[in-house]
């Protein structure tokens, strides 16, 4: 059995877009308030949680697993002044 990885999401960041629920359902919702939240992280094979993982359009997911970062939390991304997106510094 392979080792589980470590899903966050950073709070401050998500916007709830539900890209991590489209993509893993198993692993992700969001909760009334709209942020993500982690499920069950072992329900979702890691090439997905990746895939949601990059795929968080403000970066708010990061994964670990054992100890190293296999996706890390986006902390360089700033708003992008004329679209209301984000992009990096």
């Amino acid at each position: 059995m392979s080792e589980w990885v470590d899903v966050e999401i950073d709070w401050d960041r998500c916007m709830g877009s539900g890209n991590c629920v489209f993509l893993a359902p198993e692993t992700f919702d969001l909760s009334e308030d709209g942020h993500a939240v982690v499920l069950d992280p072992g329900a979702t094979d890691e090439a997905r949680l990746r895939a949601a993982a990059e795929g968080c359009p403000v970066g708010a997911i990061s994964l670990g697993k054992g100890g190293v970062v296999l996706v890390p939390r986006q902390t360089d991304l700033v708003p992008h002044e004329t679209e209301g997106q984000c992009r990096s510094r």
